[in-house]
């Protein structure tokens, strides 16, 4: 694909959907490998985005969502996969703005990822879990950043929802 940086990974549908940027001709992409067999079928570029840092699918609307790394928007594609060709259709943006209905502007953002019931969730780059780091997207359109999740006496129950994508978490237990 000529790109030199793979972001955040999003799995749907027996494939791995991985953030690509970095790319020779100026554009992001979206890849996709077999997860059996980790082979690489393909790329499709994110219209409209230069640079991404992550790709998760939203369960509720079984959209693509990118992360732009200016992090003051999601931008939301429909996926068509035919045999190894992707395609993805831009179909609109959400702005990401503060409890104040300003332009919200994150630090250098790392990954993104929905839970069972479509709340999205940013991680940044350096994130100091004893102060944050893992913030919360509520609203449509114009998801708000409502709520910064210490990781301080977190609850694994929490993390394994968040990570694994069910409405059940698989493991409970306290962190420390």
């Amino acid at each position: 694909t000529g790109c030199n940086h793979i972001g955040d990974i999003d799995y749907r549908s027996g494939s791995i959907y991985v953030a690509i940027d970095g790319c020779g001709d100026g554009r992001a992409k979206v890849g996709v490998f077999k997860r059996e067999s980790l082979s690489y079928q393909g790329a499709s570029d994110l219209p409209g985005l230069s640079r991404v840092a992550a790709v998760a699918f939203n369960p509720v609307d079984d959209r693509l969502y990118a992360l732009n790394r200016n992090l003051d928007a999601l931008r939301v594609y429909g996926v068509h996969v035919s045999g190894t060709r992707l395609r993805a259709s831009f179909m609109r943006e959400v702005p990401l703005l503060t409890q104040h209905g300003e332009r919200w502007r994150g630090q250098r953002n790392q990954g993104l990822k929905f839970s069972a019931n479509g709340r999205a969730y940013v991680v940044f780059d350096h994130a100091d879990f004893s102060k944050g780091g893992v913030y919360e997207l509520e609203g449509d359109p114009g998801r708000q950043v409502t709520r910064d999740i210490s990781m301080e006496h977190g609850r694994l129950e929490d993390l394994m929802t968040l990570a694994v994508g069910t409405a059940k978490p698989v493991m409970t237990g306290a962190l420390s």
